[in-house]
């Protein structure tokens, strides 16, 4: 999670209430009304009125109040975000006395996106913290903790201009799930890694025995197999064997990611993009999804790249902690920018390379690109990021444009899996396979090459 510096407000230019002059002159009325009639009960109803607004003038802050919202940061509950709101409330005494125990009280109104407004009232006359925390399953940008505030002097007779704070603006990172073996491309790369190629080279497996050829290693000579099977018959020589290995090479993985649309489990709010803190959308799934997998082929010594449908930027296949971090990043700065577009730029692959395609395949474009690839030769894996839906709350005609919309997607899925395609969805059913199987069913399967 990254987030900015510490946002803050100076609360100053107090003004008298509206009901600070009602009550000053209702209480000299009655005052005044109480003295020609010989009411003293009359007048004595008036004095409270009057000193309320007279005590209030004379405890004004004599200086500004600081409201400062600090930092976010995660709390041991997974999910959690919390933010510390500290008002100064020192700030505002003047000389010792002047502003004591209730004499400046701030009204608080809290709001973040997707939550419910939270409305308090606080002695503000000390300065003081408050704790603000959200619980959320949501990842990428997030704007949390708008605060409106409104402070108020002694008796509520001086009043502050109503100002806010934040709302902070953060970047949440998606957190990778444990994974076990997970395919590789029908190729092989590089010198050297962590996976076995067909080819001849330095490894640890044997492969077979060869007769020694100029740029052999020594080392590799069988003394054995030469005694046994390198004495010629009648010639008086020697042929030399040596033993060969398996040459071990790295994989070389390219995620593409389709954050052209981002939709939540709730059908019904797909028109208005409606999702609550606690659903995961797509998106946070394609996050999630592509970060696993790039933390696990990096564990093993494989290079992996990031590209995204529709956008020129992309990452080049590579190694190494600081390739992970990249990834992450980009991942969780996608976001969907208008509506999807129906003609995208196609993005540039190496040779050679496993593809990852992460999307919904709400529409064809990401069909297209899986199935392009899979012709020019290689290994594509669709992974399906779409949401498990639910479809409790819909109206006849949402539940019906919904089965239209599931049988065309479910005729995108058949087209992928009949050219070839490799399809796991993310977020399975109750019941359904895990990903972390499916993923290791197709590790199993690799067709040889080099």
């Amino acid at each position: 999670m990254s987030s900015t510096a510490p946002q803050g407000s100076v609360v100053g230019g107090w003004r008298p209430t509206g009901s600070a002059l009602p009550r000053l002159f209702t209480g000299g009325a009655l005052l005044l009304a109480g003295l020609l009639t010989g009411r003293f009960d009359v007048a004595t109803l008036g004095v409270p009125l009057m000193l309320s607004v007279v005590v209030g003038l004379l405890r004004r802050p004599r200086r500004d109040i600081e409201v400062l919202l600090g930092p976010p940061r995660y709390e041991t509950a997974p999910g959690r975000i919390a933010a510390t709101l500290r008002i100064d409330g020192a700030a505002g005494a003047g000389t010792a006395g002047t502003l004591g125990p209730g004499a400046v009280t701030a009204r608080l109104r809290v709001a973040t996106p997707g939550f419910r407004e939270r409305e308090v009232l606080v002695d503000a006359a000390a300065a003081r913290e408050l704790h603000l925390s959200v619980q959320t399953v949501r990842t990428g940008r997030q704007h949390l903790f708008r605060v409106d505030h409104q402070l108020r002097g002694a008796h509520v007779v001086l009043r502050a201009q109503i100002d806010w704070v934040g709302p902070v603006p953060l970047v949440v990172l998606p957190k990778p799930a444990l994974l076990g073996p997970v395919p590789l491309p029908h190729r092989l790369q590089g010198l050297t890694g962590s996976h076995r190629s067909v080819r001849a080279g330095d490894g640890g497996e044997f492969r077979d025995l060869a007769e020694f050829a100029p740029g052999d290693r020594l080392r590799r000579i069988d003394w054995k197999a030469t005694a046994r099977r390198g004495t010629g018959h009648g010639t008086g020589t020697t042929t030399l064997f040596v033993r060969r290995t398996f040459a071990t090479a790295d994989a070389h993985v390219m995620l593409v990611l389709d954050a052209r649309d981002e939709v939540g489990p709730d059908v019904a709010g797909w028109d208005f993009g409606r999702v609550l803190p606690h659903e995961s959308t797509s998106l946070d799934l394609a996050r999630r999804a592509g970060t696993s997998l790039a933390r696990r082929y990096l564990d093993q010594g494989d290079r992996v790249g990031l590209a995204e449908v529709g956008r020129p930027r992309w990452l080049r296949p590579a190694g190494g902690r600081r390739q992970l971090t990249q990834i992450v990043h980009h991942l969780a700065l996608a976001e969907p920018d208008g509506e999807p577009a129906q003609k995208v730029a196609v993005p540039h692959l190496p040779s050679g390379v496993l593809v990852v395609v992460l999307s919904t395949f709400l529409d064809d474009v990401a069909v297209d690109l899986a199935v392009g690839w899979r012709f020019t030769g290689h290994r594509v894996v669709a992974v399906d990021v779409l949401p498990r839906l639910d479809l409790d709350y819909l109206e006849p005609r949402q539940l019906t444009a919904h089965r239209l919309v599931a049988m065309e997607r479910d005729e995108r899925l058949h087209a992928l899996t009949a050219a070839g395609v490799e399809v796991v969805r993310w977020d399975q059913p109750p019941g359904g396979v895990r990903v972390e199987a499916a993923l290791a069913t197709m590790a199993r399967t690799r067709r040889a090459g080099r």
